[in-house]
């Protein structure tokens, strides 16, 4: 589990993606993987939290504002999101299930 070492940054999901997690928790409700969904939601916010830059894998730069762009898999859960160091806010863009996972619905 991450430690932290300074300011935590505030994670923000976009509102497609607070839909997207309540829906993937419904399905993990529905498969009876309900605990494992909750303990991926917790390590990603928490790593989201203390160091989003040295977690992800950065994918490019928004020319514009120098945001950077990352992407990240951890179980059952592929997360893509920004992080503003200058303000320590991080927006989570996308969540989508890890294909061929449980929360995979498949083609």
């Amino acid at each position: 589990m991450a430690s932290p070492s300074g300011p935590r940054y505030r994670v923000l999901p976009t509102s497609p993606c607070r839909e997207q997690i309540r829906r993937f928790g419904e399905r993990a409700a529905a498969l009876d993987i309900l605990p494992r969904f909750l303990d991926a939601l917790r390590q990603i916010h928490e790593n989201l939290s203390v160091h989003p830059v040295d977690w992800g894998d950065p994918l490019f730069t928004l020319r514009h504002s120098g945001i950077v762009v990352y992407h990240r898999c951890h179980d059952l859960l592929h997360v893509s999101y920004s992080a503003d160091r200058d303000h320590q806010l991080v927006w989570v863009m996308e969540v989508k299930a890890m294909p061929g996972l449980p929360l995979d619905a498949g083609p």
